[in-house]
């Protein structure tokens, strides 16, 4: 299931999530399974083993990165994204950059940069600001996107401007 006990209750409440909720795994337990995965996916995305787009990868390690909260499983998307940068399609560089910038309401901060600063680390903060612009600096191939690209780039200055991060 992914390290994931929603996609287990909606799978199969009744059997799995049941028994797993009767298990009481600790939280570190489930944390240690999470960075596990983590690695698990860097891994597979760094040799190319998995035929999952590399936007769904990346929004699979940020979904363990946003329930583990750590400096290490931060700085693995970062590594994540220098290595995957340039065989990213343009429409895999909008939503990753989505996924940096937060795809919810900018009040709920969610996404990479706000996450990287709620947790005390500006320079990470700053540098997911800066990717997901060099990210948005590309030549739309598909029309669809264009709103896309340009709602992904007013977020990404919005939250500069409210972080007050300076990025050249």
């Amino acid at each position: 299931m992914e390290c994931s006990t929603f996609v287990m209750a909606r799978e199969n409440p009744e059997k799995k999530y049941e028994k797993y909720k009767l298990l009481n795994i600790s939280k570190e337990t489930e944390i240690e399974w999470k960075e596990e995965q983590l690695m698990n996916y860097f891994n597979q995305i760094q040799t190319g083993s998995n035929n999952v787009p590399l936007w769904v990868m990346y929004n699979k390690m940020y979904e363990l990165v946003i329930s583990i909260k750590s400096q290490q499983s931060i700085k693995i998307m970062i590594d994540t994204i220098k290595g995957i940068f340039d065989d990213l399609k343009t429409n895999e560089r909008i939503l990753i950059s989505e996924i940096i910038n937060g795809r919810k309401e900018r009040k709920q901060r969610s996404g990479l940069i706000y996450l990287s600063y709620d947790i005390g680390d500006k320079l990470l903060a700053k540098s997911f600001a800066k990717i997901s612009l060099m990210l948005l600096d590309t030549e739309l191939d598909n029309e669809n996107f264009t709103s896309r690209l340009d709602n992904s780039k007013k977020t990404c200055y919005e939250i500069i401007s409210d972080l007050a991060i300076e990025v050249q």
